[in-house]
């Protein structure tokens, strides 16, 4: 299969200021798209204008949720280079995706080089400042129009590249929530360790039920937290 670029008549003006930038609410001129037809596979790849998307009112991504997505970066060097880390990953978890929910999986090979040949058209969208970067977002949806619970036969995939700066602005809300979670837990304990010691003051055991649990929380938010440090560090 080819993949065919369209051209762009009307490129938009990137954003002044870097440092105004959100997660997930400007996106750049163009977009990846290729169909597919349970008769003719993977056909019609192209990168066009970034467009709206026309479905059928009865298309099965609207009433049975048939879709995915995957998400990465490309990240602007100290030397101006691109990086990406692992995107050949994405691809392979988004195929295995596509499995799980019924859906045709795509060839990683030609699919990697699209998003790479997407991100090369639009290299001018990829921010410079810290903490910003290129947000990636491969996605694939059920657009045949049909109303009844068993996998489409047709589907639309598309890649859309929005420039952002970080998710979470001033520190990560899971380290913050995770903590509030530890404390609220451990004051609880306290308060019920307490007031049994008052009302049977010859128990000896300890209430340690609480406190051991709200410690496994706030460890499994830590993990997460510092899983998601180390992907944005990359």
């Amino acid at each position: 299969m080819d993949l065919q670029i369209l051209p762009v008549e009307t490129e938009k003006p990137l954003i002044e200021n870097e440092n105004d930038l959100v997660f997930g609410k400007l996106f750049t001129d163009r977009m990846f798209v290729m169909e597919f037809d349970r008769d003719k596979g993977w056909h019609s790849a192209r990168i066009q204008p970034y467009a709206p998307l026309q479905l059928d009112p009865a298309a099965v991504v609207l009433h049975y949720s048939q879709e995915i997505f995957e998400g990465l970066k490309a990240f602007r060097r100290p030397n101006g280079d691109v990086a990406l880390f692992r995107p050949e990953d994405n691809v392979a978890r988004f195929n295995r995706s596509a499995r799980r929910m019924c859906m045709p999986e795509v060839d990683e090979q030609f699919f990697l080089d699209s998003m790479l040949q997407l991100i090369r058209l639009e290299e001018r969208w990829i921010p410079h400042n810290e903490g910003t970067s290129l947000y990636i977002r491969p996605t694939m949806i059920a657009t045949e129009a049909m109303l009844g619970v068993h996998p489409a036969d047709k589907y639309l995939c598309y890649i859309i590249l929005s420039p952002v700066g970080a998710y979470y602005k001033g520190g990560s809300p899971r380290l913050r929530s995770g903590f509030l979670i530890f404390m609220s837990a451990q004051r609880k304990a306290e308060q019920v360790k307490r007031k049994r010691a008052e009302t049977t003051p010859q128990a000896s055991t300890p209430l340690k039920r609480p406190l051991k649990t709200a410690m496994t929380r706030f460890s499994g938010w830590m993990q997460k937290r510092n899983v998601m440090l180390k992907r944005s560090a990359v």
